[in-house]
């Protein structure tokens, strides 16, 4: 029929497209056999069956290509998404250790004031328990 269009784009006359053809199809493939075979009388069934199965192979490609695609994009959202997290903890972190060194100073600053009233540091320095100790006994 006219739709033997086909066959001749899957057999080309240069060796070369011929290589590349096979390439497509996988290493070593054999050559797919036509999909438009001649009428038999009426539509053949086995003929629009074997259409339809090619089809569908052909549709499942696509959407796994398309599902490839998707995924790839979704890894490259949760890797911006994940350096955005690091990037908030990391100010966090920053954020803590500004108010920890400011407690510490401030620490530092209340035992200072302790030491010269005379009192044991926060916590008692082990001088001053050992101290009070001795005098008890």
């Amino acid at each position: 029929g006219s739709r033997r269009t086909d066959e001749g784009l899957l057999l080309p006359g240069d060796s070369g497209d011929l290589s590349s053809a096979g390439n497509s199809l996988g290493p070593g493939a054999p050559p797919p056999p036509p999909l438009h075979a001649p009428p038999v009388g009426p539509r053949h069934p086995t003929a629009s069956h074997v259409e339809k199965g090619t089809e569908r192979t052909w549709h499942q490609t696509r959407s796994l290509a398309a599902a490839l695609e998707g995924i790839q994009h979704y890894l490259q959202q949760q890797q911006q998404q994940q350096h955005e997290e690091q990037r908030q903890q990391q100010q966090q972190q920053h954020e803590e250790q500004r108010q920890v060194e400011g407690q510490r100073q401030e620490q530092q600053q209340q035992r200072q004031e302790r030491q010269h009233s005379g009192q044991p540091a926060a916590g008692g320095s082990m001088r001053g328990e050992s101290a009070t100790g001795m005098e008890a006994v």
